[in-house]
């Protein structure tokens, strides 16, 4: 599978908003305190990105087997598939 360069534009656009979520929280409970504006700022955005990030690279996976499964003639997957049955 090559890459996808769409992968990234979510998670760059939820990590700029993400982090001005947090510098304005910050800035409304603490006043005038960029220093913790900022970290809380940045750490909003890492953790909004690496939820983006993880639901579009899960998302991307199940699309590349779902065409895996239709190109190779089979019926695509179905949910609960990758239980082995007894």
């Amino acid at each position: 599978m090559r890459p996808n360069p769409w992968f990234f534009v979510p998670v760059v656009v939820s990590f700029v908003l993400g982090g001005a979520l947090g510098w304005m929280i910050a800035g409304v409970s603490c006043g005038s305190c960029p220093v913790s504006q900022s970290i809380t700022g940045g750490l909003m955005g890492l953790a909004v990105a690496a939820g983006v990030g993880t639901v579009a690279v899960l998302g991307i996976r199940s699309v590349a087997e779902h065409r895996e499964a239709t190109e190779a003639g089979q019926p695509p997957p179905a949910p609960g598939c990758e239980v082995p049955e007894d």
